[in-house]
């Protein structure tokens, strides 16, 4: 099993070198500016959400999902991050010798279309189970990416690290949850789930946002890390 993933790992890392080393300044450039689109597709719909622009009362913490749920702050990702895949695209399609890095890159973009798009998170039961495993499969591509652009052992290692803390508080969150009797059905409107968090005792709460803010800080992170590590 370790020989094939270890076969399947340099042919990734070679098909990806091949690719890289075709990219000329005005590729660079252009990846460069992708990147920041894709900082900006998480960081404009947070800052928008706590200022308000979502929700009249914002929940905190809150993770990228929640943000990008609906209204303008779903406008705001999904305007910086086509944007920033359009422009990441680009070299891989002018170039021969991109195919491997191309085809994986279409396929995370598919995923992430069905993940984010077509899965919002707070509809229903349904929507939401489809959202999180699509949004597994997303973090798989994401490692994917990493081998073939090459990105840096700590940029690595980071999102790495983020991902496991980001799992492990998740999973640790709904135990939290359940423990404190704090129930709220998938298609519950923010204020309701505002208010049901109000009658747990203060204890409970302020475990539960302890929770939650470890769950944001290494969703961010994740995020943060890929796309600082690629190339541009």
């Amino acid at each position: 099993m370790s020989s094939h993933l270890a076969t399947a790992h340099a042919y990734v890392a070679a098909r990806g070198l091949q690719c890289r080393a075709r990219f000329d300044g005005a590729d660079v450039h252009g990846l460069g500016l992708a990147k920041w689109l894709w900082h900006a597709s998480t960081l404009l719909p947070f800052l928008w959400y706590v200022a308000g622009g979502v929700d009249a009362t914002p929940r905190w913490p809150v993770t990228i999902s929640w943000t990008v749920r609906k209204g303008s702050g779903r406008l705001l990702f999904h305007a910086a991050w086509i944007a920033g895949w359009v422009l990441f695209l680009r070299p891989l399609v002018r170039h021969d010798g991109c195919g491997v890095a191309l085809g994986v890159s279409l396929q995370m973009l598919a995923t992430g279309v069905v993940a984010i798009s077509l899965s919002p998170v707070g509809v229903s039961d349904a929507v939401d189970l489809r959202h999180f495993a699509t949004s597994g499969k997303y973090m798989v591509d994401h490692v994917l990416m990493m081998v073939l652009f090459g990105v840096d052992g700590c940029y690595a290692a980071g999102f790495l690290a983020s991902g496991v803390v980001f799992g492990v508080s998740t999973f640790y969150l709904k135990a939290v949850k359940r423990k404190h009797g704090e129930r709220v059905a998938a298609d519950a409107s923010n204020d309701l789930r505002l208010a049901q968090r109000a009658k747990l005792p203060a204890a409970a709460r302020r475990e539960i946002a302890a929770v939650e803010c470890v769950e944001m800080v290494a969703e961010y992170g994740i995020f943060t890390c890929f796309i600082a590590g690629l190339p541009g």
